[in-house]
């Protein structure tokens, strides 16, 4: 399944399912709904969907809820397959030729034909007609033709802008792919024309050659791309982040006990934290911190905690982070990466975690 549809199945199950749907589901699926992380709909569809991945289980998630709920997939839209577009493309051309008439008829020759019932004598008629055109004005025909099924064709494949004030700018001529193209400046975008496959430039230069001369200049529409917002890193916040994640480093190699980690979570925040360490770490890796066995544990932020939002003494917190756990005794190690989302409450000028999720990326362990 694709991030799309991932994220089409996920609203449906926070909007139109309950809790008891959600235990359903799980019990369905073979997963343990009290083991799963997470708070109300919204945090524990996140872990089911979460936990459906990583057992190749989507697709049969997705199937039982559009079973369910099949009203909140009408909205859908439905696209044409390849076959679909080649016919609107082929009728287009067609229809474009039909049209032409010849400059002038020959004498004592009808101009316009009426069409006959029998559709056999109006389509020998009609490729009559078409015989009758020169080869240059239906060269004419096809060309226009295509280039109307071009635009329309560029149009419609064109993404949408992301934000409520994107633009679009036409290009003023389509000299090049690189000069057309708007600058991306993030890794994680890719432009309209990668998107769609299409190359402009390269199918009007296939027009100008059937031609046989240059086609007019076509403006070709760009899409203007937002730059992302730029977070604050040095919000309280996101500093308690990085402090209570230098804390979970010393939990794990035995210098504070899990009572220390109330310092700074609120339950049932605190809760998942400790279960991981003293049941997935257990079961994962055969580690057993209660009884102090060894684990060696690496964090590192593929991006650093930054406050997002923020409220009446609260605030949002989000972080990219790579955490690899290793049983030193048997050499096994557990790899994530993960979005985390720390939603922080203040009391007293401290920030506190009230909840928190996160969002699986990667499981493979870097070198």
């Amino acid at each position: 399944m694709n991030e799309e549809a991932i994220r089409k199945l996920r609203e449906v199950m926070v909007e139109a399912l309950s809790e008891a749907d959600l235990r359903a589901l799980c019990a369905e699926l073979g997963l343990n709904f009290d083991e799963l992380g997470g708070l109300g709909v919204f945090g524990k569809t996140r872990a089911m969907i979460e936990a459906a991945r990583a057992r190749n289980l989507l697709p049969s998630l997705a199937a039982r809820v559009r079973a369910l709920r099949p009203e909140a997939f009408k909205d859908e839209p439905s696209r044409p397959t390849s076959g679909d577009s080649q016919t609107v493309v082929t009728s287009a051309v067609t229809s474009a030729v039909s049209s032409v008439e010849p400059a002038s008829a020959p004498q004592g020759r009808p101009t316009h034909i009426k069409p006959a019932p029998d559709r056999r004598s109006e389509e020998g008629e009609t490729r009559g007609l078409l015989a009758s055109i020169p080869a240059r004005i239906r060269t004419i025909g096809v060309i226009v033709a295509a280039l109307v099924v071009l635009v329309a064709v560029l149009t419609i494949a064109q993404p949408r802008p992301a934000g409520p004030n994107a633009e679009t700018n036409a290009v003023p001529s389509p000299t090049s792919a690189a000069q057309a193209a708007p600058q991306i400046t993030t890794a994680e975008t890719i432009t309209a024309a990668e998107e769609t496959g299409i190359t402009a430039s390269g199918a009007l230069t296939e027009l100008q050659s059937i031609a046989g001369g240059a086609p007019p200049a076509m403006e070709l529409p760009a899409v203007n791309i937002e730059p992302t917002p730029t977070l604050s890193e040095s919000h309280p916040a996101a500093q308690t982040v990085i402090t209570i994640n230098r804390q979970l480093l010393d939990f794990y190699q035995g210098k504070v006990t899990s009572n220390d980690l109330r310092q700074y979570w609120r339950p049932p925040a605190y809760q998942i934290v400790v279960n991981f360490a003293n049941r997935t770490l257990l079961q994962r890796l055969g580690v057993n911190l209660a009884t102090g066995d060894p684990i060696e544990v690496d964090l590192q932020y593929v991006r650093a905690p930054a406050v997002v939002a923020v409220g009446d003494q609260t605030a949002t917190a989000l972080s990219r982070e790579y955490w690899r756990y290793t049983n030193p005794r048997t050499n096994r190690s557990l790899c994530e990466t993960r979005d985390y989302s720390y939603i922080m409450v203040e009391e007293a000028g401290q920030y506190y975690v009230r909840e928190f999720s996160g969002e699986l990326i990667s499981s493979a362990c870097r070198q």
